[in-house]
């Protein structure tokens, strides 16, 4: 049992893995000898799936990957949100749970899907590119073929340990999935031959990582229009009239109507698009039976008229190598403009959310962006920026979420607080829960928001050790985002709606 459990901190170690956000339990064992361990930072939080955020969002900041470890049966299924986000986004997160081997054990002891239990494993393979069950001794040979399977992945990893002290026959399995598609293509091969295709136009997405120089400058001396995604928005920050031929950015009404109008192909480039992007960025061009060509992310739908192919790209991203020019242009909206005030290095992390605002946000040279899309939960947002602030204490982080959001995950800000990250929150009080609401009523031809009262002022400070403020007008967002900068420390600001329209 001992040489079983000593085998999880060995592979860490081998994988050069600092950061492990935990939540303790059924391996204390394990947690006890990383905690004497100085090389490695173990962060707690109050919520499983706030572990599986707060891991993108350090992953996204960093470019490593950090491990996760979480109590079996409950634990593992409270991250499946979380890790459904990771695969998706190809992001490496190490999941480390215990299981029960032995059957005579109760409900959630039993993880196999006997016993009217959940078959955690199999969920877990669901959402995991490999999967690994141990419960005996590992040797060197085991080891290292754990780490080297986990070191050229871009998928989560699943790593379940049997801590049954009686059983003594013991199993080392892993399940590790291979996607079927097209022969691996070269990439400037490829790029060439597309330069010479009319109407043909190309989606850049944040999965390209460390080939960014090379693709970029490729496309632009063909002067091929380029998209980009609001994640990759740092990766490529230059204005619509690029030189290069950057359109703009997934959304934005200039790149919408250059689809619409003269794009026949779209060639994505390490970004998976779903029917839901399709039918909320370009469903003009999905009407018009436009063909697209998916390169370097996995295939999550079968859609058609989309045809992918593989090329790997780096796994681990490089944020150094960022083309183009800072924006010249200045915006109009006053809310905007404090955003970018400032000399301070800044994050701004937020989720699918209010697509108005999002689409037009511009990002100066040295500003980042973190998005969570996909299968991202209400106030996922917060549980990233801790994550990307604990890996990376150079920038600060303003991260945008509704009341909704706040109130579904607003836990996490324990976090903040406990750790006294560089994060500000700035919930939007809508005082409805419009997520839902606003196809309710397309659909329904009437009102039927829920809604939605935050705690007072007051309470909320107490509660959250932050200092929290309601800001309703842009000067008064100002002083407090003026005051967040040099002292970098967590504050809470609930604005209201009218403040994202705001122009001066």
């Amino acid at each position: 049992m001992e040489r079983i459990i000593s085998a999880v901190p060995e592979i860490l170690q081998r994988l050069d893995i600092t950061t492990v956000f935990v939540i303790p339990g059924s391996l204390m064992e394990v947690l006890s000898e990383l905690d004497e361990d100085p090389k490695i930072n173990l962060v707690t939080a109050y919520h499983e799936e706030q572990l599986g955020f707060m891991a993108i969002g350090y992953y996204q900041m960093t470019g490593r990957p950090a491990a996760i470890m979480v109590s079996q049966g409950p634990g593992e299924t409270n991250l499946t949100t979380a890790l459904a986000c990771a695969y998706r986004e190809q992001i490496p997160v190490i999941v480390i749970s215990s299981f029960q081997s032995d059957t005579s054990r109760y409900y959630f002891q039993d993880t196999s899907g006997t016993r009217h239990s959940p078959n955690v494993r199999g969920i877990m393979e669901c959402v995991t590119g490999t999967c690994f069950q141990i419960s005996r001794e590992l040797d060197d040979k085991d080891i290292t073929e754990i780490c080297r399977s986990i070191s050229v992945t871009s998928l989560p990893v699943y790593i379940a340990v049997d801590t049954n002290k009686t059983h003594d026959i013991g199993i080392f399995s892993r399940v590790e999935k291979v996607f079927q598609r097209e022969d691996d293509v070269d990439i400037k091969d490829f790029l060439h031959s597309a330069a010479q295709a009319d109407h043909t136009a190309f989606l850049v997405g944040n999965g390209i990582r460390n080939s960014a120089a090379e693709i970029l400058s490729m496309l632009f001396m063909y002067k091929l229009p380029v998209f980009t995604t609001l994640k990759a928005a740092d990766i490529v920050t230059s204005s619509y009239a690029y030189s290069g031929g950057h359109v703009g950015f997934m959304g934005k009404p200039e790149a919408n109507e250059y689809l619409a109008q003269h794009c026949m192909q779209l060639i994505a480039l390490g970004t998976s698009l779903s029917e839901n992007t399709l039918a909320k960025w370009y469903r003009p061009f999905s009407e018009r039976e436009g063909t697209i060509v998916q390169i370097g992310a996995e295939q999550t739908l079968e859609i058609p008229g989309i045809k992918y192919a593989c090329y790997h790209f780096s796994v681990h991203p490089d944020r150094n190598a960022v083309l183009g020019k800072e924006i010249s242009s200045v915006s109009s909206n006053g809310f905007e403009q404090i955003l970018h005030s400032g000399t301070a290095k800044r994050c701004f992390v937020l989720e699918a959310y209010r697509r108005p605002f999002i689409s037009t946000l511009s990002l100066r040279a040295g500003e980042r962006l973190l998005m969570c899309g996909g299968f991202g939960a209400l106030g996922s947002s917060i549980s990233m920026a801790t994550g990307a602030a604990v890996g990376n204490l150079d920038y600060i982080y303003v991260v945008f979420c509704g009341d909704g959001g706040f109130m579904f995950s607003g836990m996490t800000a324990m976090n903040i607080s406990r750790l006294n990250l560089p994060v500000m929150i700035v919930i939007n009080v809508n005082h409805e829960y419009r997520t839902v609401a606003d196809s309710q009523r397309k659909r329904m031809g009437r009102a039927v928001a829920t809604e939605l009262v935050l705690p007072g002022i007051e309470y909320s400070e107490q509660f959250w050790n932050i200092p929290t403020y309601c800001a309703r007008t842009l000067e008064a967002f100002e002083g407090i985002f003026s005051k967040f900068q040099s002292e970098r420390t967590p504050v809470i600001v609930c604005i209201d709606d009218s403040l994202y329209e705001s122009s001066i």
